[in-house]
């Protein structure tokens, strides 16, 4: 396994003078199926608001992200072809995207990612990345840049990034308790071509889950569409699409169970707990629909096979 590279930054307090060093940031991030991104909460309300088709325009613009740089880079024809759908509806997507401030428009076919919202990486990485947006911010609409009492200070290029005010109370970067959303590469493409609704019930099913810490929901469909303000209906469309998309699985009736392998909260251990729970329910479903998938129960209610006997089996010709 190839070395790590690190970059040692240094962080100056600029009321007292105090400086922070040691505070490392790895040169390279790669994306995988064991790479997650750090999401907060808002980043999911920004979901919400799409059409069916949008919501795979957003879909493909997050997967197209560079996790080192938080920047897109792509144009309106590229996305267009690939997603088969109109230039319009693009546009409309795009549009939808930056006035909920989840993407800033920074170049031609260049945009990049909030990182308050979604980011890969530490925190000294996100914290940078948090900066460089805020400055972007402030060059393309000419607000004055807000920024707090810190800065890094990268001893190779001795440039001084001023950070941004959350860093204030307590170095971001410092706080190795900080909360957030696991996000995998295959959530986005779970999610791409839900509706507004049905995303919906998801996002009810995930804070829920978050709310109780055990992974798990208990609710028949007809409270969650009442607790989530959806029809029935959609809550059975919703329910369908994510189980067949491995995002959701049920067991025992109406207990629920959000897969931990595309989207999860809590450490490590909470996480492999979780997925063990998730991976163990999905072989025990698996089982039991091969067990009765061509098992046809007995009419006298003893448990055992019935075979029909003496009856075509093939339709007869008149």
């Amino acid at each position: 396994m190839p070395k790590t590279i690190k970059t040692t930054y240094t962080a100056i307090n600029l009321e007292t003078g105090e400086v922070y060093t040691g505070i490392d940031a790895p040169q390279s991030i790669t994306r995988g199926e064991t790479h997650f991104w750090q999401a907060s909460k808002d980043f999911f309300a920004t979901l919400l608001g799409y059409g069916t088709v949008e919501s795979k325009v957003v879909a493909n613009v997050l997967h197209r992200t560079d996790p080192k740089t938080n920047r897109i880079a792509c144009t309106l024809p590229e996305l267009r072809k690939e997603l088969s759908c109109t230039r319009d509806t693009v546009a409309s997507a795009i549009k939808k995207m930056e006035s909920k401030r989840l993407i800033f428009g920074i170049g031609q076919g260049v945009w990049m990612l909030n990182p308050r919202m979604l980011a890969m990486g530490n925190q000294t990485q996100i914290a940078l990345l948090m900066a460089e947006y805020d400055r972007y911010v402030s060059e393309k609409t000419g607000v004055a840049l807000v920024a707090g009492k810190y800065v890094l200070k990268n001893p190779v290029t001795a440039e001084e990034l001023p950070l941004p005010p959350e860093c204030d109370d307590k170095l971001m970067f410092l706080d190795g308790n900080v909360q957030f959303w696991k996000i995998y590469d295959a959530f986005f493409t779970a999610v791409a071509g839900l509706s507004e609704n049905e995303l919906r019930v998801l996002l009810h099913m995930m804070d829920i889950n978050k709310s109780k810490g055990g992974g798990t929901y208990n609710r028949p469909l007809t409270v969650i569409a009442d607790e989530a303000r959806v029809s029935v209906p959609t809550v059975n469309r919703a329910v369908k699409k994510l189980k067949k998309r491995n995002l959701v699985i049920r067991y025992c009736n109406c207990n629920w169970m959000i897969n931990p392998l595309m989207v999860a909260n809590g450490n490590k251990r909470k996480q492999k707990v979780l997925e063990r729970r998730y991976t163990g329910v999905q072989a025990e479903n698996e089982a039991k629909l091969k067990r009765y998938r061509f098992r046809v129960l007995s009419p006298y209610n003893d448990g055992k096979p019935f075979i029909p006997v003496g009856l075509p089996t093939s339709p007869q010709k008149p």
